[in-house]
Parts: structure tokens; C-alpha cells; sequence
């Protein structure tokens, strides 16, 4: 990927980089999933008054000095910086500590395909670990209960072998609705197992490394209740759990739920979103990076479950009214969205063939 080839005046309207610590705009990750990374060494962006994003002599995340190291009065001096690893003074979106583009403006999704090499059973539930190497899953077998998978990543974003129960998670019990936190280290869930007030309630398993297996999970008990949560998704900062529950004081039959938390304490008492809900069947929710627009699950409007899109101007703000996704989704149900962290793929399970499989659509940068 280039870099910009000259300091941008005036404000940043973004910065981006993706999952795989690639710099530049989003990039696809479809048929070439392992994208050639950008030259070691190569020149990036000269910042005003100073060595920014790279300099000549001195590389970007790749190779060479960034500003944070070259010249005291680099981009950081300015109005933005995509070097510091910070989002700080005009800049928005990610910034991924070295040199990259604006971020870009997103098109519609297309290229609906179902993704393979994942079983013949229903499935549901599919997240991406942060390297996005592997691809988080629940499966019901025949005649089984639901339970935790994973499946490695081949050459292609729709192509998966080595499925493989996770290790030390399931149980004669439901477990399903896996999420990973954006370091890679946490697993939230949903399980029926004894141990938690509900039918359904969500549990959280956590590892030493990115490389290692899960310990024994245990029961989130500040956001379970008597009824039924499932489908957790945690912001990247790890400050909020969102998830689907069918406990009172929501709108509708099941809603949209948060849970905060200050740095290093528990999730706070967990509150409905009103934005989200509906009086109909709301759930499974997914955010973008920047945590501007989300994807959820709903019956409102057809009677089955479809996608809809919603948009804010902050990550502390409301969402405005939500959209069909018209171009994604089907006659049947269509559920359990999720986004990649650079905001151009999307994973989805849908019925459209008989079966509840997985499906992955892509969206081009404008």
C-alpha cells in the first residue's frame, strides 16, 4: 500500500489499519487473504517541522523510525497523527502507530457466498480472531447439543479446514455465541450449565497468550439474570459488553443490552439500548472499529430475522434509525453479524439454502 505523499492540511478525517497490523486504508482480505505486506523500509510521510509517519530515511511500522522516534516536532505537532499509536487532537477511526491512509469511504456489500469447509451441521455464531487466522464458531450437530468450534483460515476469506472443538469449553451443556476480545486473550459465551441463574447465561474463559488454550470459564454474574443472555460482543477497548437478553424492561420479546465498566473493575449494572430495540426480536449485534456503525439482527418489519445498519457521529452517542441491509439479506433468517476490524467483510449465518450455514460478503473502499 502507498502512503500519503505529503502531510494532508488541515484535519485528518481518519485513520485505519486492519486487524492484521497492515497500513493503508482497509484492505480486503478475500481470495488473497495473506496480502503482501509493504516494503520494508520504504518511505512514508513526511510530517511539518519534523520526521512524521516514516520520513525519508525511516519507515513506517515496517521497517523504520515512526514520528513517535524521529524529530520532537513531527505530525503529532499538527493536526493529526496516524503514528502515535493514539487517537489524539483531529484525527478519527484507528490509529495503528505508524504510516497509513485516510480511511476511506465504504460501498455496499456484494458477493454473498457461503463459506466452506465448516460441517455439514447448523452453525452459528461466526467471530474472526484478531490475527484472522481463525474463525470462532458453534455447531449443532445431529441429534447433538450446541456446541464451540474453530476452524483455521486457508488462502481465502470463505475457505476454513481443521475444524476442531475449543479446548477445556464444552460440556454435555449449550455452550454457543462465541466472542473474542481484540486482544485475543478473553472468550465471552453463552452456556446452560449449572452455575449461573438463567437458562442461558455468559460465561468468560481467558488465556495467557493468543497462542495458548483457554482455562475453565466462569459465570459473569453483574450482567446475568434469571431469563436468558447470549450473543456477547465487547468494544475494543474492552469497556462495554453488549448482548441479547429476554429479561424485563427491555421493548420486545428479546433486546439489545450494555454493560460498562471502569478500568480494571467489573461490568456495571447492565441497561437497555432504545436506540437498537424494537417491540419485536432484537439481537446480535456488531460494531465497527470505530464503533459508528453497528449490524444487528432483527424481526421487525417481515416476521423474520433480517440485517439492519445504523449510524452514529460518536462512540458515546445514540444510533440513529436503523436500515435493511437489502442487498444481504433473504426471504429466510438471517442473523449473527460480524464485522471485521477493517469494516469490509462481513460474516453472517443465514437459512437462504434450507440449513443454517455461514455466509461472508464484501464491501469495496470508495
Amino acid at each position: 500500500m502507498e502512503g500519503l505523499s505529503a502531510r494532508r492540511p488541515a484535519t485528518y478525517v481518519g485513520c485505519c489499519c486492519t486487524a492484521l497490523a497492515l497500513s493503508g486504508c482497509p484492505q480486503l482480505l478475500s481470495d488473497d487473504f495473506l496480502v503482501g505486506m509493504p516494503a520494508a523500509g520504504a518511505a512514508g510521510t513526511a510530517g511539518q517541522g519534523g520526521a512524521g509517519n516514516g520520513g525519508e530515511g525511516g519507515a513506517g511500522p515496517n521497517g523504520g523510525a515512526d514520528a513517535a522516534t524521529a524529530g520532537a516536532s513531527g505530525d503529532d505537532s499538527g493536526a493529526g497523527s496516524c503514528s502515535d499509536g493514539a487517537l489524539n487532537q483531529d484525527e478519527t477511526g484507528v490509529d495503528c502507530g505508524g504510516s497509513c491512509r485516510p480511511c476511506c469511504s465504504l460501498g455496499p456489500f456484494r458477493d454473498v457466498v457461503q463459506v466452506e469447509g465448516l460441517s455439514a451441521d447448523d452453525r452459528y455464531g461466526p467471530v474472526l480472531s484478531p490475527d484472522g487466522q481463525w474463525l470462532y464458531l458453534s455447531v449443532v450437530p445431529a441429534g447433538g447439543t450446541e456446541d464451540l468450534y474453530r476452524a483455521r483460515r486457508g488462502a481465502s476469506a470463505t475457505v476454513f479446514t481443521q475444524l476442531e472443538p475449543v479446548p477445556n469449553l464444552n460440556g454435555p451443556s449449550l455452550e454457543g455465541s462465541p466472542f473474542l476480545s481484540s486482544d485475543g486473550l478473553s472468550l465471552y459465551f453463552f452456556s446452560d450449565r449449572s452455575g449461573g441463574p438463567g437458562s442461558r447465561d455468559l460465561w468468560l474463559a481467558t488465556r495467557a497468550s493468543p497462542s495458548g488454550e483457554f482455562g475453565n470459564p466462569a459465570p459473569l454474574p453483574e450482567v446475568n439474570s434469571a431469563d436468558m443472555e447470549l450473543l456477547p460482543r465487547l468494544s475494543p477497548d474492552g469497556s462495554t459488553l453488549w448482548f441479547e437478553s429476554t429479561r424485563g424492561g427491555g421493548s420486545g420479546s428479546s433486546d439489545i443490552w450494555e454493560a460498562v465498566r471502569s478500568s480494571g473493575a467489573g461490568f456495571g449494572s447492565p441497561r437497555p439500548r432504545s436506540d437498537l430495540n424494537s417491540s419485536a426480536r432484537d439481537e446480535g449485534m456488531t460494531l465497527s472499529a470505530d464503533q459508528l456503525t453497528v449490524i444487528l439482527a432483527s424481526t421487525r418489519g417481515t416476521g423474520d430475522l433480517d440485517l439492519l445498519i445504523g449510524t452514529r457521529t460518536s462512540a458515546s452517542g445514540t444510533f440513529g434509525p436503523l436500515q435493511p441491509l437489502a442487498e444481504l439479506n433473504s426471504p429466510e433468517d438471517d442473523l449473527d453479524p460480524f464485522l471485521t476490524a477493517n469494516g469490509r467483510e462481513l460474516y453472517f449465518v443465514s437459512a437462504r439454502e434450507g440449513d443454517y450455514r455461514i455466509y461472508h460478503a464484501v464491501r469495496d473502499c470508495l
